[in-house]
């Protein structure tokens, strides 16, 4: 009788838990970012700027290699939709004939499109010492969700 009774109290814990509504978690948008790196002898100081406002960058300037270098409006439109939080860098020593040392800024964000589909869309915006700003992507990659 009391395993019954126990049984019959966990199958409606069991019913209750899975009515209960689940709280969901948002990420909070930036609007305005300013990072500073460590000193370093190859790219100097690095500071990334950015000021956005509704989905769309504002203004985005970057100090590296002893030089300010701003973001054209054309190259802010190719960034538009990818959030600041996703923001990473990197650096890389580089080839002379490609620029020489080169600093990375990536963005990213997965969204399904019409067919259900998902997508991670990524962008680089990167600075060379000897070439200065340009614009890789952005690009589209499906997302396997099955290898995730």
């Amino acid at each position: 009788m009391l395993t019954r009774h126990i049984v019959a109290v966990g199958f409606v814990l069991l019913v209750a838990v899975r009515q209960l509504p689940g709280s969901e978690e948002e990420s909070l948008v930036w609007n305005d970012v300013r990072i500073v790196s460590l000193e370093r002898e190859d790219t100097g100081k690095v500071v990334f700027a950015a000021k956005s406002a509704n989905g769309r960058f504002e203004t985005i300037t970057i100090e590296a290699f002893g030089k300010t270098h701003v973001v054209d409006r054309d190259d802010l439109n190719k960034l538009s939709d990818f959030p600041l939080g996703s923001l990473r860098t990197t650096h890389e020593a580089g080839y002379e004939r490609l620029g020489g040392h080169t600093i990375h800024f990536k963005m990213s964000y997965v969204k399904y499109d019409e067919q259900k589909r998902l997508f991670e869309h990524r962008v680089t915006l990167s600075v060379s010492k000897g070439r200065g700003i340009a614009i890789t992507g952005p690009t589209s990659v499906a997302v396997d969700a099955t290898t995730k």
